[in-house]
């Protein structure tokens, strides 16, 4: 039996990953194992075809297991992402075939950011992050905050060095960058926008402008799972309303009816400001995302788009964006 084919490194798990086996004529009809991303159990198994070359997709296998969030906060700096990746493995006997895959729709490229490079924001309290399938070498990265009649103030966010392919992850977060601005004689509120590079081996493969963003205490940061399998963020400047739905359930105790339980779900109603027709489609991602939260500081809430209306996409111009997200994880009380 010999691998004749197998998917392209670092293609998307929400695709086809199709491996050709050549068989021979004894082995014709003989069984192929599937294992889990880790390689720890076997998850599926394939029989072979009675035809000289069999293809085997592998995609729902894999699927079933991806799930990503956002990462952690923490300070500034480039950090390797393993739980990014995830591999779809064969075997057979004494030989195994196996592959890395990102968690997206859409093949990414090597140093390529999983993210699309749209005006981006952060505010006081807040992180974003940008991935990337980082090739072997050098990566370092740094932010720019533009100072009239002299050069950019510079902060470096991050350098590290890898022997192989990985997955990489530049975490941007504003509190630390505003104590980095403040050692050097600066305030957050200083600037209105800044730019952020991501470079490998000495030259700038992607950036990033951010626009600086004032403390806002009505806003509402959403994360989403992108089409490129990265993580994005945005925040909604305001929530125009908040409820908590209540279901009680009853159960028979002795001869009436008492209260068992309570569930609460958590349904708010977002608004951002005016956008441009690439800062809109964009953020049109979140309604087709498998996995949306609502960040707060630490705190991850799953929540749902609740889709009452079509997304707006403006030809020309700028358009406002409203969103409805519900909570998919409701909190249950005890009533006795």
């Amino acid at each position: 039996m010999q691998i004749t084919n197998t998917p392209e490194p670092f293609s998307p798990a929400f695709g086809e990953i199709l491996y050709a086996v050549a068989l021979t004529e004894e082995e014709r009809g003989a069984e192929i194992a599937i294992f889990n991303s880790t390689g720890q159990a076997m998850i599926g198994i394939k029989k072979a075809t009675e035809v000289p070359e069999f293809s085997l997709n592998v995609a729902d296998y894999l699927r079933s297991q991806v799930a990503i969030e956002p990462l952690p906060r923490q300070v500034c700096r480039i950090i390797e992402a393993p739980q990014r990746l995830f591999r779809s493995l064969i075997a057979h006997g004494d030989w195994t075939a196996s592959q890395l895959h990102t968690a997206g729709i859409v093949p990414v490229g090597m140093n390529e950011a999983m993210c699309d490079p749209g005006l981006r924001s952060l505010g006081p309290d807040e992180q974003d992050e940008i991935g990337w399938v980082a090739g072997a070498g050098t990566h370092f990265a740094r932010a720019l905050f533009p100072v009239t009649g002299k050069d950019p103030l510079e902060i470096q966010l991050g350098r590290i060095e890898i022997e192989e392919p990985r997955m990489l992850a530049l975490i941007v977060n504003s509190d630390d960058l505003d104590l980095g601005l403040q050692q050097r004689g600066w305030q957050w509120t200083d600037f209105d926008r800044f730019t952020v590079e991501i470079h490998f081996n000495y030259q700038k493969i992607t950036t990033f402008e951010y626009i600086v963003r004032p403390s806002n205490r009505c806003k509402t940061r959403l994360a989403w799972w992108n089409r490129q399998g990265g993580i994005d963020f945005h925040s909604f400047e305001s929530t125009s309303r908040e409820e908590r739905l209540f279901e009680k359930r009853e159960a028979a105790v002795g001869d009436r009816n008492r209260p068992v339980s309570a569930q609460c779900q958590l349904v708010r109603t977002l608004h951002t400001a005016h956008t441009t027709r690439e800062q809109t489609l964009r953020l049109s991602q979140i309604v087709g995302s498998p996995q949306i939260w609502i960040v707060e500081g630490d705190t991850l809430i799953p929540v749902e788009i609740r889709a009452e209306k079509p997304f707006p996409i403006a030809e020309n111009g700028e358009t406002a964006i409203e969103l409805q997200v519900v909570g998919t994880e409701p909190l249950l009380f005890q009533s006795f």
